[in-house]
């Protein structure tokens, strides 16, 4: 029996949350920012100066030992590079000087700082940010002959108070994305699943099949219609049981379906919503390293023969090898167990591997733990997107698709800034720990909510052939151009660019793990947000290549433009523009696919091990090529490949599009 299907739009009270929900975290922000700087005048402040009175301390010492010994004032020798090393190890003084009793300075080292923002806004003042001075006596015996004169740096101050707003702004919006899920979960709960299931109910018993009951729940209207619906059944039942057998045998014969009331059965009601929250969670959990696993791998432990490229590329290349294996089998085992054992299956064993790299000292274990996660996250993920595809129909597959997309780098986004915060003030086993910690959560929601039919174990049949020859032939040649021409560009460009260079290159300019964090967010906050509007290009006729070529040329100029990214402007610029480019491509890309597979799960599997065989070619290439090229060269080349391959797409598409309509008028 066909399991009909209600669709519930899903977007508007989406739009209207994020927005409320953005105001209420703009307000909780400027709220903080006030509490901060009040926070500052009263305790950071004078701690502050009670560093730089102890610097400045601590230098009198030094030359009053010296004097102390007989050597005249005049006579030293050497404080100019004995202050400088002083300025180099304390970022708080911006100046030092040792000036002599008539006012002559005879040693002076100031850090060259442009003013900063504050004080170029003239907000500086208002936020109590000045510069602090002291001024300490230099003597001999009992004979005042100089002083060291001693400032802070008003820019540090305004660093560490950035670094504290930063931290915060990408705080809330996290916490934006993971109200707005919970706020839809509970919606899904309330209103659109009880809403689908009463439709379902009433569908069946207006086609005279009184065999299901749905379980009461939902806002008060919705609820007393699942009763009044329910009670139908039973009363029903009941009377076909109580009737007298030759009654009951009759109806058997001629009623089937008012026959079976006598057992009824609870509707099974699947939807897509049941999987958002708890793919949402796990992709939090698995990308926590998304802001330092190059780092981090670089920096254990690792054999003599490995050079510190390659340490750093081994984890995420065996995590691409362990998705790429997975990826044809992860459908076939979602299918054959059921997609919601799978999941909690897979939750579990990926927390302990998270516990255990965050206790990992070599890279041969953080690699190993490593690929072991991506093997929980590939049967995951495809558990998930089969029950997705399963719920919905045909016709969905664009606004199921584009959720999907939405939820993986919504997740990841939130699991990159996680990990970049957590790991910059607590340590990496701390941001590792913590996603062990989603994983479990993630394992419980998907328990509770993946509980429709869809969810269950899938009987192998054979699909049956649909479409003419000529358009099979076009399905699969649009199909694979797609795949080679963007699928795979666009992957290896996120595990080379996102994953690998961008982490390095910002670690290795000093940036802190912190700030590499805000940098990559970006990619996969552009993928979240820009989602819905690739959805809205991609309606209409042949509408999904639009999206596709406009987003394959964005990413292409960006790369091809930026490929020599050096300082942390060039870096937002070349992230951003990638993540806008690929958030047009991936849930169009996804959505036609789906169509083009004309029902046979193969090739979904294909397009899956293809993205994560293109991915892994690409960075091991640009691992080993790393030590010897310039990466500029390797940000080009995917550039360049990004741009043909979704000009040749588009020109396949519109062919063999038009080609098929001929056919079809003839």
């Amino acid at each position: 029996m066909t399991e009909p299907h209600v669709t519930l739009e899903p977007g508007t009270l989406r739009a209207r949350l994020i927005a409320v929900l953005t105001a209420i975290m703009l307000l909780v922000v400027a709220m903080f920012g006030l509490a901060t700087l009040a926070a500052f005048d009263r305790a950071i402040e004078p701690e502050l100066e009670n560093r730089t009175r102890l610097i400045g301390s601590i230098l009198r010492s030094e030359i009053q030992r010296t004097l102390d010994l007989g050597i005249p004032f005049e006579a030293l020798s050497g404080l100019d590079a004995f202050i400088g090393e002083t300025i180099d190890d304390f970022a708080e003084v911006r100046r030092i000087a040792i000036v002599e009793g008539n006012g002559r300075v005879i040693a002076e080292v100031v850090r060259d700082e442009p003013p900063s923002l504050l004080q170029r806004s003239g907000l500086a003042n208002a936020a109590g940010i000045g510069t602090t001075a002291f001024a300490f006596p230099i003597l001999v015996g009992n004979e005042l002959v100089g002083e060291i004169q001693v400032e802070g740096s008003p820019q540090f101050v305004e660093t560490r108070l950035r670094n504290v707003f930063l931290d915060v702004s990408v705080l809330a919006i996290v916490a934006l994305l993971l109200g707005v899920e919970l706020v839809l979960a509970v919606a899904a709960a309330s209103v659109w699943k009880p809403y689908g299931r009463v439709l379902r109910l009433l569908a069946e018993q207006a086609a005279g099949r009184f065999v299901l009951t749905v379980r009461t729940a939902g806002v008060s209207g919705i609820r007393r219609a699942a009763v009044r619906l329910n009670e139908q059944a039973e009363d029903l039942a009941r009377r076909l049981h109580s009737a007298p057998q030759a009654v009951r045998q009759s109806l058997v014969d001629g009623f089937a379906g008012y026959a079976s009331g006598t057992q009824l059965r609870r509707m099974r009601y699947a939807d897509f919503n049941d999987v958002r929250l708890a793919l949402f969670l796990f992709a939090s959990a698995t990308e926590i390293t998304a802001s330092f696993l190059p780092v981090y791998a670089r920096d254990a432990a690792r054999p003599a023969w490995l050079s510190a490229e390659l340490a750093a590329a081994a984890p995420l290349g065996v995590y691409l090898i362990a998705v790429a294996l997975l990826a044809p089998l992860g459908g076939a085992i979602a299918r054959k167990f059921g997609a919601r054992r799978v999941f909690v299956a897979s939750a579990i064993p990926a927390a302990l591997a998270l516990v255990a790299m965050g206790l990992a000292e070599t890279v041969v274990s953080v690699t190993l733990w490593r690929g072991l996660i991506g093997v929980f996250y590939a049967l995951a993920t495809i558990a998930c997107q089969e029950y997705a595809i399963r719920a919905g129909s045909a016709e969905e597959a664009a606004q199921s698709s584009s959720a999907f997309v939405g939820m993986i780098f919504g997740g990841a986004f939130c699991g990159s800034v996680l990990g970049g915060v957590i790991g910059g003030r607590f340590g990496f086993p701390a941001a590792l720990f913590f996603g062990s910690s989603l994983a479990l959560v993630s394992g419980a929601v998907a328990q509770s909510a993946m509980r429709g039919w869809v969810g269950e174990a899938v009987a192998p049949q054979a699909t049956a052939a649909t479409g003419t020859g000529v358009a099979k032939r076009g399905n699969g040649l649009i199909f694979w151009t797609l795949v080679l021409g963007v699928a795979i560009p666009t992957s290896a460009t996120t595990a080379i660019f996102i994953w690998y260079l961008a982490p390095l290159g910002l670690a290795e300019r000093g940036y802190a793990p912190g700030d590499v964090a805000r940098v990559v967010m970006l990619y996969f906050l552009a993928s979240t947000l820009i989602g819905p509007l690739a959805k809205g290009l991609a309606r209409g006729a042949h509408g999904t290549v639009i999206p596709v070529l406009i987003g394959a040329m964005l990413a292409g100029v960006v790369l091809i433009y930026f490929r020599s990214a050096d300082d942390l402007w060039a870096f937002l610029a070349a992230v951003s523009g990638c993540g806008i480019g690929h958030a047009l491509i991936r849930a169009p890309m996804m959505a036609l696919a789906v169509q083009l597979s004309e029902g046979s799960p193969g090739r979904i599997s294909s397009l899956r091990f293809s993205e994560r065989i293109g991915a892994l070619t690409g960075l091991s290439a640009s691992a080993f090529l790393l030590s010897s090229s310039d990466p500029a060269s390797t940000l080009a080349a995917l550039g360049v490949a990004t741009l043909a391959g979704g000009v040749a797409f588009a020109i396949m598409f519109g062919i063999l599009s038009k080609t098929e309509k001929e056919g079809v008028a003839r």
